[in-house]
């Protein structure tokens, strides 16, 4: 016994033969038998219409990394598979909506696309097959991919270290995201030196942020180691930074502590120390007059020149006046900005002759 499939010869044993190659639609079927007796038997043949319908197929999605966290790469797969009883790989193409919108060919059976930084938070994916001549479209059970917040380290570090008393430092902090994670970190930092435990906030600029970079929503509070608050804004440059650059006159430990934001965990740096050295001074000394008798009063005026300009413009110590290496009367107190400052005292000569330029000792608050 012979079969032809629309003409075509099918392999098979005796009074059957079978195919799981045919594709949709109406085939003819030939059955032809030769008798091996002539003589006893006739030969002849038979047909009939096979009809094959479109095979249902069942489409499912995965993902490479769920949940996947900001700045990770994930691949999300759609895999079409024929449906019992049909066998055969699909082919065609695959529209995967929701988050992402591509429609990507079958290959093997499978499409695949990748995501990268979405939002913070679920994604939902759905898949659609769009079906060929041979197998019915599908959709796919929606997949949810869920999207973390990024791990991060921050590295401190100081323009100036040491530093002279009311010398500027500034202090940067980097944030970087932690593997898988990537990106650039974004939001503000919060600065707690050692001297000022409730610190200030600054806001980063390229995952980076100075110790006086104000926040651009809003004011950077800053309270000076004397305790007097000081209140400043500065406006974001053409670049997108802004910078609060002070002096100090105390050394301590820094520390700053990353906020987080929508995208990021919060973290927090390493200490730094910044040591700060007393700053120079010099000081020099008048009379007035310069000449007098025994009990007459005579002004002394000591005029104290700093080399750094003092925090904030204005710095107060001490000075001393002595003669011979006796004090004069009490310090007194000065009040000096960078134009200097002066101290004054009054004598009264207690004998003739030529007076003792007095020794000055000057002391910072």
């Amino acid at each position: 016994m012979a079969f032809f499939v629309d003409g075509t010869p099918l392999s098979g044993n005796g009074s059957s033969a079978s195919t799981s190659s045919l594709s949709a639609g109406s085939h003819s079927v030939v059955a032809s038998f030769t008798p091996s007796s002539p003589l006893l038997y006739l030969g002849g043949t038979g047909s009939a219409t096979q009809t094959v319908g479109k095979a249902n197929v069942t489409v499912t999605l995965s993902s490479s990394a769920n949940p996947s966290v900001y700045g990770q790469a994930a691949t999300i797969t759609a895999t079409v598979t024929a449906a019992s009883p049909s066998v055969g790989t699909p082919t065609g193409t695959v529209a995967f909506s929701g988050s992402v919108a591509v429609s990507p060919s079958l290959s093997g059976g499978a499409a695949a696309v990748t995501i990268g930084s979405g939002a913070v938070g679920p994604a939902t994916i759905q898949a659609s097959y769009a079906g060929n001549a041979n197998f019915n479209a599908a959709t796919a059970a929606p997949l949810t991919q869920t999207v973390n917040k990024a791990n991060t380290t921050v590295v401190l570090a100081s323009s100036v270290n040491p530093s002279a008393a009311d010398q500027a430092a500034a202090l940067t902090a980097t944030v970087v995201p932690t593997s898988p994670g990537a990106g650039l970190p974004s939001g503000s930092m919060k600065w707690t030196p050692s001297t000022n435990p409730t610190g200030w906030t600054t806001s980063l600029t390229g995952g980076k942020a100075t110790s006086g970079a104000r926040v651009p929503s809003g004011n950077v509070t800053w309270k000076p180691f004397f305790g007097t608050q000081y209140n400043s804004t500065k406006p974001l440059s053409a670049s997108g930074t802004a910078t609060f650059t002070s002096t100090v006159n105390k050394g301590g430990a820094y520390g700053a502590s990353y906020e987080g934001s929508q995208l990021y965990n919060a973290a927090t740096a390493a200490p730094v120390t910044v040591d700060v050295t007393k700053g120079s001074s010099t000081v020099a000394l008048g009379a007035s007059p310069g000449s007098a008798g025994v009990g007459d009063a005579v002004t002394l005026t000591a005029s104290v020149s700093v080399a750094q300009i003092p925090l904030f413009g204005i710095g107060t110590g001490t000075v001393t006046f002595t003669d011979g290496g006796q004090a004069i009367g009490k310090p007194v107190v000065v009040t000096f900005t960078a134009s200097g400052g002066k101290a004054v005292t009054t004598v009264s000569v207690t004998s003739p002759g030529e007076a003792h330029v007095p020794r000055l000792l000057l002391g910072h608050a």
